[in-house]
């Protein structure tokens, strides 16, 4: 996950990450993954996940449920209930326009609003938890036991690295997702069996394999979209724009540099600013397995009439006529 950090010191996320199987059902952004909010988004969907962290000064138009821990940073609305099968973590003027429910412990700090009151079955402590972000690097420098905040700053790159089969679902600082658009300031990361809503808007955009968007593609910088992949819009992109076999675009593309692999279907007109290029399949040319030398049969001896083998015949005979000296020495 791309992480930068601004002139205030603060660490910000830039980087969005779609994982797997998510879906916009509804009103609801649903994942079985963690979901990690960065700081100043607004997101007009509700939020299901396992564990939720929302960063501060974020505005959540939406119900949140977390099937593990919440936390909420600083100064967050939430326009919805909020509910954590475990436990609750609530920052300084947190406001909630609904009920809160929690299964464990509830831990908020000063000023926090809850509009329809909470039930918490665990204990309730009232001070102001850590920032989401500085809580999330503090847990992996316990778990894996970092000392340094060099190595820490490794680790959670490598945590969300595309080689992960786990990652969360991250929602970048200053993102905008509303029932029209799905707008962030760097890149995004769709991962595979997706199903999505909304116009993206983003620096650059990957989709996975058999992923659906329902919106159109639009990305300064490149635009990939892998195999089964289907989009309901325009693709547009002043970078280059590749589309692999199997996927489809129902609308038009508009790219720098594009290229079309063989088995991609295009529903519209295609236009290239530096030129199209069209991929074939490749084709495989099986080799012929070598011919593997086969031994001569050695002939045995021949077997005579009653099965066993047949003597080898001798010298042929030699007619001697004596001569004269033979006969004078019989005298």
């Amino acid at each position: 996950m791309t992480a930068q950090t601004s002139e205030q010191g603060d660490e910000r996320v830039l980087c969005c990450i779609i994982p797997d199987r998510t879906e916009l059902q509804e009103r609801t952004l649903m994942t079985d993954r963690t979901i990690v909010v960065g700081d100043r988004s607004r997101i007009d969907y509700g939020l299901h996940g396992a564990d939720v962290m929302i960063s501060e000064f974020c505005t959540i138009n939406g119900a949140i449920t977390a099937n593990g821990d919440v936390h909420i940073g600083n100064w967050t609305e939430v326009n919805g209930d909020l509910s954590a099968t475990e436990h609750a973590f609530l920052g300084e003027g947190v406001k909630v326009h609904g009920r809160l429910s929690v299964n464990g412990d509830l831990e908020i700090g000063d000023k926090v609003q809850i509009e329809h009151g909470f039930e918490a079955k665990g204990m309730i402590t009232i001070r102001n938890p850590l920032p989401v972000i500085v809580y999330f690097l503090m847990y992996l420098m316990a778990v894996l036991r970092i000392d340094r905040g060099e190595d820490a700053d490794t680790v959670f790159a490598d945590l969300f690295s595309d080689d992960m089969d786990e990652n969360p679902l991250v929602i970048p600082s200053g993102a905008v997702l509303d029932m029209e658009y799905f707008s962030v300031p760097d890149t995004m990361q769709i991962g595979e069996a997706c199903r999505l809503h909304g116009n993206i808007r983003a620096h650059s955009v990957t989709v996975g394999q058999e992923t659906t968007v329902f919106g159109s593609l639009r990305a300064a910088g490149g635009i990939v979209l892998h195999e089964g992949a289907t989009i309901h819009g325009l693709v547009s992109s002043e970078g280059p724009v590749e589309v692999y076999p199997g996927a489809h675009v129902l609308g038009n593309i508009v790219a720098g540099d594009l290229t079309i692999h063989e088995g991609a279907r295009i529903d519209g007109t295609m236009s290239a600013a530096d030129g199209l290029r069209m991929v074939p399949h490749p084709v495989l040319i099986e080799e012929e397995p070598e011919e593997e030398p086969v031994d001569e049969p050695v002939e045995g001896p021949e077997e005579g009439s009653d099965g066993i083998p047949g003597e080898q015949s001798g010298p042929e005979p030699v007619e001697y006529t004596a001569g004269a000296a033979d006969e004078q020495v019989k005298e």
